[in-house]
């Protein structure tokens, strides 16, 4: 629901409904190149495959704030995909005209620390976007990933504006997006029923 219906925020929680988070969409379009960025020492960025859904699994298991899990858990299902899948993906990329990409941040420990995804058109027309989440412990590569994904897509894709999600216990991402100019068009509240 979007936030600023009032009348209606009002109405779900009466009905015993419960907000457990809130996502903001904000857009970014910038003439002015945003640079590569280099990892801080001891990270690195590797391309995940289509059909690896266990490190994103794991990674959002381990991260996802328990007052989101109450509503939304963290599960196999959510996340497991079948084999065909990708194949299907990539018939839809090619006669849609847009090209997508899953990444991976690792730390010096080799954990995951960050799982992100963009996608531009490579058609005239639309609109690109990323959907990125970071360790809530590793505020400092907000900046890093946010450079990285829209480095590639202006590179591939300039002057077309970026569509980005955020949930708002990504408070390091969020700032991050500001600071490069990233604009908010609106927020959501997100509302669940416990029974």
């Amino acid at each position: 629901m979007v936030i600023g219906n009032d009348p209606a925020f009002k109405l779900y929680k009466e009905m015993g409904f419960e907000e457990f988070t809130k996502s903001y969409e904000y857009h970014f379009k910038k003439d002015s190149p945003i640079p590569a960025p280099s990892p801080p020492d001891g990270y690195r960025l590797k391309s995940l495959s289509p059909y690896d859904w266990k490190t994103r699994f794991n990674f959002a298991q381990r991260v996802t704030p328990a007052h989101i899990t109450r509503f939304e858990p963290v599960t196999e299902e959510r996340y497991r995909i079948s084999w065909i899948m990708p194949l299907f993906g990539k018939l839809f990329e090619s006669a849609g005209g847009f090209h997508s990409d899953r990444f991976a941040a690792y730390g010096p420990t080799d954990e995951v620390v960050a799982i992100g995804q963009y996608s531009y058109r490579k058609r005239e027309g639309g609109t690109n976007s990323t959907k990125v989440s970071i360790d809530p412990n590793n505020p400092e590569l907000a900046e890093v990933i946010l450079r990285h994904v829209f480095s590639e897509i202006q590179n591939a894709r300039p002057g077309r504006r970026i569509e980005n999600s955020f949930e708002d216990w990504q408070s390091a991402l969020i700032q991050c997006a500001e600071e490069l100019g990233c604009e908010k068009r609106f927020g959501a509240h997100r509302m669940g029923l416990r029974f």
